[in-house]
């Protein structure tokens, strides 16, 4: 429960604020929450604070409901959190779209001298949406050769979603695996 209102709070003031005011240029800022392996929160140094997405990466969400949660939700969530929860990072930002419709800014996220849109890619937490952004061509090898090596969510979900957010969901060991592709757990 306690977690739920702090991700509302943090929704709240998300929304409250806007990109506008921002400089959208290369800067420092603090991860002062994780909401899933693509959503953070980031309180820049001029104090203000804002959501933003990993730009050219998707990751599992949480059940809106919150009763299920889908696959590799929590395990991509919580590799995000332990690279950089907490932690400065520099942001970069696109040179095409630098907010969402719902007011988030989008960003790459640099971690020391690590590129975690792309790590979050290599490890298989997530997947690269069908949207052009700067990156695209780099992040589209890397996701191919996650998925080639079944790394992560690859080895572990079928029916991975798309920009769209379709669901994710377990995989089934030995015979009933190639049965349950695309399928629902609770269909089976």
């Amino acid at each position: 429960m306690k977690k739920l209102l702090l991700t509302l709070l943090f929704m709240f003031v998300a929304a409250s604020a806007n990109a506008f005011g921002l400089k959208f240029e290369i800067q420092k800022a603090r991860v002062i929450f994780v909401e899933n392996g693509s959503a953070i929160f980031l309180k820049f140094f001029a104090g203000r604070e804002y959501k933003a997405n990993l730009i050219g990466l998707s990751a599992p969400h949480q059940d809106p409901i919150g009763k299920e949660s889908v696959c590799y939700y929590e395990k991509s969530r919580d590799y995000l959190r332990n690279i950089i929860d907490g932690k400065e990072v520099t942001v970069e930002f696109d040179s095409g779209d630098k907010v969402t419709k719902e007011g988030a800014i989008l960003v790459y996220i640099n971690f020391k001298y690590l590129d975690v849109n792309a790590q979050m890619l290599r490890s298989g937490n997530g997947w690269a949406p069908k949207y052009k952004f700067d990156r695209e061509k780099d992040y589209r090898e890397i996701e191919k050769t996650a998925k080639a090596k079944t790394v992560g969510l690859w080895g572990k979900c079928s029916n991975i979603g798309s920009q769209t957010g379709s669901t994710v969901t377990e995989t089934v060991s030995g015979a009933e695996e190639k049965n349950a592709k695309g399928k629902n757990m609770k269909d089976n």
